[in-house]
């Protein structure tokens, strides 16, 4: 023990030695007078920071580890600390035109407002109408939609049927073969109007047709309560509204020159049939009056 003791004098002989005792004494009394009377609370504070690091020690690894992100995140700034500043200078520069064109911002914020203002009244005004026009146009939208499928192949029948739109006008003049169609069965007795079409969204062939002048497709008949027509007598009407001279089986010019029947009643007549789509309902004087010009020099097919 005497060794230690030494050794131990040995050690604090230089700090005596340095500090000077009567500073050393005040700075002690000084010291002895503010924990004077003060053990008690002293020993209570020492206790309760020692409850505190038993609290934090076994959170020290999550500590470690945040002030280590936190190094990580000081380190990304700083990597991101030009781009920080090239972005402030160019908020900057926003601002300044910000500044330089408050007046035009104020005339479009208060044209913002009237038109805000006059929408308001519109729709107070009109919002019931616009809310029923929805609910009417909905189910309209709701066929549209069902039958959406084939829109595709008709617009492409469309584009495929342009060469033969200008073909039937080319050299500015009206090339076309044309021939009276099957007529449409009217309603008979005990038959009344109706639409039972369930069939759905289909293309009949499109967007290639698959007929020609020679064999035309057949048409189609609608479920609207009229019977099917009789395929064994097509144009039966359509032929019998024909005058007698033009009634044969044969391909017969309109406008033959030395026939003297341009302007007549009978190639009137004849227009007249193959105006009506039906055979039955006639076309005006004026109609044909100006189909008749139109349709001379071409040849008209009757099968």
């Amino acid at each position: 023990v005497a060794i230690e003791l030494e050794r131990v004098f040995d050690d604090l002989l230089p700090l005596l030695r340095t500090v000077q005792p009567e500073k050393l004494s005040a700075t002690l009394n000084a010291l002895a007078t503010t924990l004077d009377g003060r053990g008690t609370r002293l020993g209570q504070n020492l206790v309760l920071a020692d409850r505190y690091f038993k609290a934090l020690n076994p959170h020290l690894p999550a500590l470690k580890a945040d002030i280590s992100g936190l190094a990580d995140l000081a380190s990304t700034y700083a990597v991101a600390a030009p781009e920080l500043v090239r972005a402030a200078k160019a908020l900057v520069t926003t601002n300044t035109t910000i500044v330089q064109k408050q007046d035009s911002l104020k005339g479009f914020f208060a044209g913002t407002a009237g038109f805000a203002n006059t929408t308001a009244d519109f729709l107070t005004r009109d919002g019931d109408r616009l809310i029923q026009a929805g609910r009417v146009g909905r189910p309209s939208l709701a066929l549209f939609a069902k039958y959406a499928p084939q829109y595709p192949c008709m617009s492409s029948a469309l584009a495929n049927w342009i060469p033969n739109i200008d073909g039937a006008w080319r050299n500015e003049t009206f090339h076309i073969t044309l021939e009276v169609t099957p007529q449409r069965p009217g309603y008979q007795p005990g038959e009344e109007p109706a639409w039972g079409e369930d069939r759905g969204p289909r293309c009949y062939g499109l967007p290639d047709h698959h007929g020609d002048q020679a064999h035309p497709r057949p048409g189609i008949h609608f479920r609207d309560g009229t019977s099917a027509p009789n395929s064994s007598a097509p144009n039966s009407s359509a032929r019998s509204a024909l005058p007698s001279a033009f009634a044969g089986t044969s391909a017969v010019g309109l406008s033959d020159g030395d026939a003297g029947l341009a302007g007549t009643e009978e190639e009137q007549k004849v227009v007249a049939a193959l105006l009506s789509s039906d055979g039955s309902a006639q076309p005006s004087a004026i109609t044909t009056l100006l189909a008749g010009p139109i349709l001379r020099g071409t040849v008209v097919s009757q099968r």
